[in-house]
Parts: structure tokens; sequence; C-alpha cells
């Protein structure tokens, strides 16, 4: 010890004087700071009552503990116990924890499975959307194309009752031409006889110019006259 210590009395409150001797000895005896003053002392011995363990009321010798070595045995005995279930349960909380992140772990698996599904699911619908708005389209178009047949149709279906009016007209005018064949033969007839008749004429005219060259001597007028009545008797194309 190196100097004296001053210390405060927890009795009177009175600061008392802890000489190196004493500290000394108090180390030795292995006994701890005094805490009452020297006049405090033996009145604290006087009045000082018997210190009971708090457990079994065994008469302790020092004041400095509440337990006998048996009580304190056991309850170290007893929080040993105590600690090493408050480990298990640790241990099994902690055990639970795994446990529980281990099924937390396959709660998110399953939930980023079904956030996959449902995009996967997102995907198909829009194609489906796309697949629903082609086929609009391709209903559009073909009733747009009925549309143009069907007008078609009802244009063919006019001029088919035109061509039905105007057959109806042939066979009506084919029916008068029954009626005017005949009329038609007999002109003919008629047109034939008067160019045979006309033949005739000419051949006698053609048989007087010849005699007449034959006395008048002319031969230009008279050839040119053969001429006319030859292009005259030649047969009609």
């Amino acid at each position: 010890m190196s100097e004296d210590k001053k210390l405060a009395c927890r009795n009177c409150g009175k600061e008392f004087l802890f000489t190196m001797g004493e500290q000394d000895f108090y180390q030795r005896k292995g006994l701890n700071l005094p805490g009452r003053c020297p006049e405090c002392r033996p009145a604290r011995q006087i009045q000082r009552k018997p210190v009971v363990c708090s457990q079994c009321k065994t008469e302790l010798d020092k004041d400095s503990s509440i337990f006998c070595t048996a009580c304190m045995a056991s309850i170290h005995l007893e929080s040993e116990l105590s600690l090493k279930q408050k480990q298990k349960a640790v241990e099994e909380a902690q055990s639970k924890l795994r446990a529980g992140e281990t099924h937390n772990a396959k709660i998110m698996a399953s939930l980023s499975e079904m956030q996959s599904g449902l995009q996967q699911s997102k995907a198909q619908n829009e194609e489906l959307d796309a697949s629903l708005k082609e086929k609009e389209r391709l209903i559009a178009m073909l009733e747009t194309s009925l549309g143009e047949k069907e007008r078609l149709i009802a244009e063919l279906n006019s001029e088919m009752r035109n061509v039905s009016q105007e057959l109806e007209s042939v066979r009506q005018f084919h029916s008068d031409l029954r009626w005017i064949h005949p009329s038609m033969d007999r002109l003919q007839e008629r047109l034939d006889a008067l160019e045979h008749g006309q033949n005739k004429i000419n051949q006698r005219m053609l048989q007087l110019v010849e005699k007449m060259h034959e006395l008048n001597n002319a031969p230009g007028i008279l050839e040119t006259i053969k001429r006319t009545f030859r292009n005259s008797l030649s047969p009609r194309t």
C-alpha cells in the first residue's frame, strides 16, 4: 500500500482514515474494505444479529452472502438447470426459426412460381387477345367480302332478269320471223324471176346490137354497148 485512504462511514457518514497498516491487515485476511468508522464499529458489533441463510435459515459466519453453501450450490444447480432449459428453449426457438425460414423460403419459391405462372398466363392472355383481334379483323373482312358478294349476286340477278327479258324478246322475234319467212321466200322467188327476165332482155338487146353492128359498121360504139350488156348479164354475187 502506498498511502492511507479516506473512507466514508455508511453509518454516520463521517470520513475516517484507512491506514496503510489496516489496508495490509485486511488484504492478508482477505477482508473487504471497512464500511464503518472506528467509532461506529463497536456499536455495530454490540447490536449485530446473527445472519441466517435466506433459503434454509442456517446461521452464517459472514454477512457478505444471504445464502449458505448448500443453498448456494442448490441455487447454482437450479441456475444451471434453468440456463440449460433456456438454452434448450433457445435452441428449439432457433430450430423453429430455421424451420420457419425454410418454410418461408418454400413459400417464397411458391410465390415466385405463382408469379411466373401469372406472367405466363398474362402472356397467354395477351396472345389470346391478339388472336381474338386478328379473328375479329378477319371476320370484318369476311363480312365486307360477303356484302360485296351479295351486291354482286344482286347485280347478277338483275342482269339475269334483263337477259331473260332479252331472251324473251328474241323468242318473240323468232316467233315473228316464222311468219315473215314465207313472205321473204316469195319475194326472193319474184326477184329471181325478175332477174331471169332481165337476163333474157339483155341477151335480146345484145343480139340486136350485134345486128346493128353488122349493118352500121360502127365497132367503137357497138363494142361499148356489148361490154355494158355483158356486165349486166354476169351472175350477181
